[in-house]
């Protein structure tokens, strides 16, 4: 079964037992192209990752895929996206990435080229960054993201039990014994880029017995850990180029959203006839319990050409285990952190900024800081007690979970440099021992409460206004 390694390129000569089929290469033009033969690889990065594959997986074909020209080992994130969508194109089932990006203008582009692939059964596998920093495409929930671990040896892996986990990462050996063709012996050293290979074999493994394209992600999962886990995305990164079913015409921000909105419609009767085209559906929900029972014969409307889906409500036991042998999920309850919150102690690093109103005005008002903040090149994430949050990419924070410990969790998990927040002006969600800058919009009179800080009253909130307030918190938090 044929794997795409996306990384400095494949000497084949190297390892009696690596076999090329397709060896290309990508420049800084983005175009993909068969790499000459004089076109020496210089490096030995990538052909060290076939090499271990081609240890555990010894009838693995490659398609190598060049992105890394010289010794530094960087690239740009287009090259990877270019890399990613020729996998695609060309129908290669397994996608080995030991690379990826912690710069967060990156993550959006990234994420919607690997939900494509995902939603069509390709099997992404990804090391994470050996710094330890949010990376992608490692810790998008839907990929196979892979960290070292300094205990293991050879083929060895399970899942990792860190609480903090954003998504299903794997900890594997990345000590391996190999030996060259010339008949050197070596041991890989400990990281993560030669740990992600161990996992990389083991699903060439299983797809080899069950067939490409065969599989689910969340299955691979299963089959991986011997049936040792229930697979919980925390967060719907699979969602993209979807049609947003919305029964009760509930209001949303389009232009927020996180993933692309082909079409809105009533019910999945209103769906045009080009629905094969679509992967995605976004089905919203007025419910936030378990009293939505009587909404779930929706779900037997879902057409089989689906394979991802965000459900804005709950979703019962019996319905959501039907549903997951054919899609992936996301729906409310993945999203329930707090247990790992309990006395919880930790400095917080990052910059805190809240955002006072209504719920369409904090949300509009917070995803447009946090898109200047990325494009400045900011780790920015948001957190609110809006109940639409996860159509916009943001961490929900619930009546039962303190502001607090919230934010030491987005803190301690993606270490970013940014934490907006966004409270509704009926909550009393404003007092917490943490140094931040407020902004209050229209009517929601809070000066009162707010003791620490820096704050500004906004009556309109356009982006020229927002742009200037973004402007003082800069000089607020420089100072």
């Amino acid at each position: 079964m044929l794997i795409a390694l996306i990384d400095d390129g494949i000497d084949s000569s190297a390892y009696a037992n690596i076999h090329v089929k397709y060896d290309m290469q990508i420049g800084n033009d983005c175009v993909v192209r068969k790499r000459q033969a004089d076109d020496w690889i210089m490096t030995d990065h990538g052909t060290t990752c076939a090499g271990i594959i081609s240890k555990y997986a010894p009838m693995a074909e490659f398609c190598s895929i060049r992105i890394f020209h010289d010794e530094r080992l960087r690239s740009s994130c287009d090259q990877l996206i270019a890399a990613m969508e020729w996998c695609m194109e060309k129908q290669v089932p397994i996608i080995h990435l030991s690379v990826g990006s912690s710069q967060p203008n990156d993550f959006s582009k990234l994420r919607v080229a690997v939900a494509k692939l995902i939603q069509r059964r390709h099997i992404v596998v990804a090391a994470h960054s050996n710094s330890s920093k949010y990376s992608v495409p490692a810790c998008l929930n839907g990929v196979l993201g892979v960290i070292a671990d300094s205990e293991f040896e050879g083929s060895t892996y399970q899942m990792s039990t860190d609480l903090y986990a954003i998504n299903n990462m794997i900890k594997a050996s990345s000590r391996h014994n190999l030996r060259t063709s010339s008949g050197i012996d070596l041991v890989t050293i400990v990281a993560n880029s030669y740990a992600a290979p161990t996992v990389t074999a083991a699903v060439h493994n299983i797809l080899e017995q069950y067939g490409e394209f065969s599989m689910l992600v969340s299955q691979i999962y299963t089959k991986l850990l011997n049936g040792s886990t229930d697979n919980i995305f925390s967060k719907p990164d699979f969602i993209e180029d979807a049609y947003i079913i919305n029964p009760m015409a509930l209001p949303f921000l389009k232009e927020h959203l996180f993933f692309r909105c082909i079409a809105e419609y009533s019910n999945f009767t209103n769906m045009n006839n080009n629905c094969n085209e679509c992967k995605s559906i976004v089905l919203l929900s007025p419910y936030d319990s378990n009293e939505s029972e009587k909404n779930n014969t929706n779900f037997t409307d879902i057409p089989d050409s689906i394979t991802t889906l965000l459900y804005g409500g709950r979703i019962s036991g019996p319905f959501k285990k039907a549903l997951s042998e054919r899609m992936l999920i996301w729906s409310k309850e993945n999203n329930e952190y707090a247990n790992c919150l309990v006395d919880m102690q930790y400095e917080v690093s990052s910059v805190i900024i809240c955002i006072h109103g209504d719920s369409v005005k904090i949300l509009h008002t917070l995803c447009t800081l946090r898109k200047m903040f990325i494009d400045d090149g900011y780790l920015c994430r948001g957190l609110t007690d809006a109940p639409e949050y996860f159509l916009y990419d943001l961490e929900f924070i619930s009546p039962n979970t303190s502001v607090q410990s919230a934010i030491m969790y987005l803190d301690k998990t993606y270490s970013p440099d940014v934490v907006i927040c966004g409270f509704q002006c009926t909550g009393s969600s404003t007092e917490f021992d943490v140094e931040a800058y407020h902004i209050l919009l229209g009517d929601c009179k809070l000066y009162d409460s707010i003791s620490k800080g820096q704050s500004s009253l906004l009556s309109v909130i356009d982006t020229e206004s927002l742009r200037a307030v973004y402007i003082k918190i800069l000089s607020y938090f420089l100072e």
